[in-house]
């Protein structure tokens, strides 16, 4: 019988003196049968030593026999330690082998880029948009990087651009500084930084540094526009990135997809919001000599008081990119467009141009480094004149005028000036889909078993992952007939935020609000911001081209892309009234079951929240890794919001079979506010040759582990120092998760007490 470790078994193992250790056995989906090491844990009051041993049961999984892991004790003076050999663990010489490989690898590289030839790159080769580097090579920066292109065109490239066509990434605007398209290239940033700017770092809310392919998404798989890309996606292999500093961004340090023969050497990534180093589908990858973080907002003083703004900015970004870059002044005016909100008559073209002042006003004001000036300062025209120039072509010069832009962005403020995103990683390793789904989830948010575990040799040396921080939204996703109500780009049109109960300036409601009961949610009428003002009129004006056949489909998704906002949120945001319980009855959708349905555990993209994590190991096949410290992992997201309670409130209240659904896994638990220091899944053949300290992991709302060993992991040699792992709804040192259908068994001791 499978077993599971309450959360106030956690909260009292925290509250001891002496460090504790404590497992997990619960049932989930997954699908198939993982051997999974066991591990052997001795602690004093001094930091844990973790070893784990490869036990029996792997015979199953082995070309080979196994023998029994013997075990014998350590000296009487220090710590203890249970050992063990088995056939079946990791090989050291194959790690060896592999060593010797790379070197290997990494010498041809440099001599296919040096006869490639030699290109020195300066700020003016950035100006238009992305270093696309399509043929071998060694690039060589010059000077410090910030990335601030194409302003003229509103930060996004012109629809007609051959060079950065939209219909192959490029609608996601300028997505990183330099992508590697080909073989045969490195990277010198010859001391140098490259990042982005204050003010592009705020409107290109999806970016990488570097990116490791001509697009950061294959064909099929991201944001609904990627749904009909038929181009051919060159992804990045035998390329070196070093001696240098990867600077603010407002995603990644580095992102790559399908790549093999990479090699991370001498860097520091800093100031992003989402990962340090992104692979997915990496194979024959070194990372050596790297530090990672801290991460965007990390420290109050970092940056000049950079300001990191909540998704939402991201989301009105698009809407305006889809309305006024794309599709144009002609095609709007020839809509003329009206819809009713709140009552009253509302001309879509004036929501907006309101969306566009507000996204400037914030900006403008956002990106200046006095954070007490405006744009109508002309002190501040001095100081960054580019920036100013940029609003004023849009916005007004009445100061009124400019206050009230500057009150309706504030929905795009973020008090707490950190990520707010699902998960925050120093090192990310998955396979070659986006990393979206829970911990070892497939495309579809099913699982998988240890045969996932396909890519294949990676090395991680001399690496400090450090000071990362992330304040996890959960988002209450509201969705119809199984389809999440959404905006262009996948965003998730946030109703309750735009709801009377939603607190004011929607800002209570991050907090919990007051959308928590039954009656409650019943008398919430439609408040609104100017974001969501903007995707109702959205959809509105998509309904109004697609009437009588007026945009060709093909157009109307180019213009519109994904979105889908129902006919009774309309209703409900056109009416003085309205009440959001109209949602939640019977007859919207079906005769017997409720119009829409809420669903939590999920970020402004309806990804699933993890958290903060050092390192994510996941469809990988052999990592060895050595002098690896993780340290100062932070969350401060808060614990599943309590507006999740009404499922069940609204399901006695209405008497219905179904009302509202959750894709939480109660057995799951909520990850969101969770901090890792790392984690594996579907991973096999880990191997820690020497030193990996992992300390100081906190989450002030959620749960902290150390070491994360979930479903579908094996065959580990590990040796860990692991300390000071503090959390609210509890912690451990290590959480031990093996796979139910296998029948395998940890056997976590602790000063030789097992428990």
């Amino acid at each position: 019988m499978a077993s599971h470790l309450s959360a106030e078994d956690d909260r009292r193992n925290a509250s001891q003196d002496v460090p504790r250790v404590s497992f997990a056995l619960r049932s989930t989906c997954w699908l198939g049968i993982a051997a999974i090491a066991a591990v052997t844990v001795v602690a004093t009051a001094s930091p844990t030593v973790i070893q784990s041993l490869v036990p029996p049961f792997l015979e199953r999984l082995s070309r080979a026999g196994t023998s029994p892991a013997g075990s014998q004790r350590s000296g009487a003076q220090g710590p203890r330690e249970l050992r063990g050999t088995s056939s079946e663990a990791p090989s050291v010489s194959d790690d060896m082998s592999f060593a010797g490989q790379a070197s290997s690898m990494e010498e041809k590289c440099r001599e296919q880029a040096l006869a490639g030839g030699i290109f020195k790159l300066r700020e003016r080769d950035f100006r238009k948009g992305t270093y696309r580097i399509k043929l071998p090579g060694v690039y060589k920066l010059m000077t410090d990087i910030e990335f601030y292109p194409s302003p003229q065109t509103n930060f996004f490239p012109p629809e007609n651009s051959t060079e950065y066509p939209l219909r192959n990434g490029y609608h996601l605007g300028f997505f990183a500084a330099i992508s590697i398209e080909t073989s045969g290239v490195v990277i010198d940033l010859n001391g140098k930084t490259i990042r982005q700017s204050r003010a592009h770092h705020l409107l290109q809310r999806f970016f990488a540094v570097i990116e490791l392919a001509s697009r950061p998404f294959i064909a099929k798989v991201g944001p609904p526009q990627f749904g009909i890309v038929t181009e051919e996606i060159n992804f990045a292999t035998d390329a070196v990135i070093e001696n240098g500093i990867l600077g603010l961004s407002s995603h990644h340090g580095i992102h790559g997809n399908r790549n093999s023969r990479i090699f991370l050497k001498n860097l520091v990534i800093r100031d992003f919001e989402v990962g340090g180093i992104s692979l997915n589908g990496a194979e024959e990858l070194l990372i050596q000599n790297v530090t990672i973080g801290p991460t965007a907002g990390f420290s109050p003083s970092s940056q000049d008081a950079l300001v990191v703004p909540q998704a939402t900015l991201s989301q009105a970004r698009f809407i305006e990119h889809f309305l006024f870059d794309l599709m144009g002044r002609t095609i709007l005016r020839s809509a003329d467009a009206i819809m009713m909100l709140r009552g009253r008559s509302r001309n879509v073209m004036g929501i907006a141009r309101k969306l566009r002042r507000a996204i400037r006003a914030f900006v403008s004001s956002a990106a200046l480094k006095d954070p007490t000036a405006t744009c109508n300062s002309k002190k501040i025209e001095r100081q960054d004149s580019k920036m100013c120039r940029w609003y004023k072509r849009y916005a007004v010069d009445d100061d009124g005028e400019w206050t009230k832009d500057w009150k309706a962005g504030q929905v795009f403020s973020n008090p707490w000036n950190l990520p707010d995103g699902s998960a925050v990683y120093g090192i990310l390793l998955h396979k070659t889909l986006p990393a979206v789904h829970e911990f070892g989830a497939c495309e579809s948010g099913g699982k998988q078993d240890i045969k996932g575990a396909a890519f294949k040799n990676v090395i991680i040396r001399n690496v400090s992952v450090r000071q990362l921080k992330l304040r996890t939204d959960n988002v209450v996703v509201v969705s119809a007939n199984g389809s999440t109500v959404r905006g262009p780009a996948g965003d998730v049109v946030q109703l309750l935020r735009a709801a009377s109960c939603g607190g004011p300036r929607r800002l209570k409601y991050r907090a919990g609000g007051s959308c928590v009961s039954p009656s409650a949610l019943e008398r919430a009428r439609y408040v609104g911001t100017v974001l969501s003002d903007a995707q109702i009129a959205f959809q509105v004006l998509r309904n109004h081209f697609a009437a009588d056949s007026k945009m060709s489909s093909d157009d109307l998704f180019k213009y519109f892309g994904g979105v889908a906002v129902p006919p009774q949120i309309i209703d409900w945001a056109a009416a003085k009234k309205g009440k959001l319980s109209g949602l939640f009855t019977p007859g919207g959708l079906g005769p017997s079951r409720p119009a829409f349905t809420l669903s939590c555990n999920e970020d402004a993209m309806a990804h699933v929240n993890k958290g903060a994590v050092g390192l994510r190991l996941e469809f990988v096949d052999g990592v060895a890794l050595s002098d690896v410290t993780v340290s100062d992992i932070e969350n401060e997201g808060h614990e599943l919001n309590p507006i999740c309670a009404l499922v069940h409130s609204l399901q006695q209240a209405y008497m219905l079979e179904t009302v509202g659904e959750t894709m939480l896994d109660d057995d799951m638990g909520y990850l969101g506010a969770d901090a890792r220091g790392i984690v594996t899944a579907v991973a096999k053949n880990i191997n820690v040759g020497s030193h990996l300290k992992i300390v100081n992991i906190k989450s002030e709302h959620g749960a902290a582990y150390g070491a994360d060993l979930r479903e579908a992991t094996g065959l580990l040699s590990l040796q860990m120092e692991v300390e000071n792992v503090t959390g609210r709804l509890g912690s451990a040192e290590v959480m031990a998760r093996p796979d139910p259908f296998g029948g395998n068994v940890y056997r976590l001791v602790k000063a030789d007490v097992p428990f």
